[in-house]
């Protein structure tokens, strides 16, 4: 189960989205009001879902598709007439990425489509796992971080803790930052 980012311009309609995605057991990290908000977190979760509108304050659903990391995939609520000028509009590069949900939408509907979103991102999300790639300075200071948890809480050396994160890692089929970040979260 990935990362849902609600975008909805107003904070009701966004808390309201959020509500029915974690009551049916979705995991919503973020409810943001715009474009740039929503690029921000994306690129921050790097996996996931964003459910959103047509259009944002600052950009449209076409812009934000442009801007997202490779690995998230979009569930857009529209009217039922504007579906089929937004399906035209869809690059065929990105039609794997993206579904329209026609407002008023039915809640099992946006569930399914959610679900299927999820799917489509997680494909993504291990295809990538397999392709080596560097760390950010912040990736590996919550690995440090995490490490230094692990030695003062359960008085491990610094190779049996990078140990621990490293099995956890497999275990789980998380990177060792997403490991390290589950571990900061647990003994913080």
């Amino acid at each position: 189960m990935q990362n849902i980012i609600v975008a909805f311009p107003k904070a009701e309609g966004g808390r309201k989205l959020k509500n029915i995605l974690t009551q049916s057991g979705w995991y919503v990290p973020a409810t943001v009001a715009s474009g740039n908000q929503t690029l921000a977190r994306a690129n921050e979760l790097r996996y996931g879902t964003v459910l959103t509108v047509s259009r944002l304050p600052d950009m449209t659903w076409i812009d934000l598709l442009q801007h997202l990391p490779e690995g998230f995939s979009m569930v857009i609520l529209l009217p039922e007439n504007q579906m089929e000028n937004a399906r035209v509009a869809l690059p065929d590069a990105s039609s794997k990425r993206v579904m329209f949900l026609p407002l008023p939408f039915v809640v099992g509907n946006l569930l399914e489509s959610i679900r299927e979103a999820d799917q489509r991102a997680e494909t993504i999300r291990r295809k990538d796992k397999t392709r080596p790639r560097t760390r950010s300075p912040k990736e590996d200071a919550a690995i440090r971080q995490a490490k230094q948890l692990l030695m003062d809480s359960r008085h491990m050396t610094e190779n049996a803790a990078h140990h621990y994160l490293q099995r956890r890692s497999m275990e789980s089929q998380d990177s060792l930052y997403e490991c390290a970040q589950k571990v900061i979260l647990m003994l913080s």
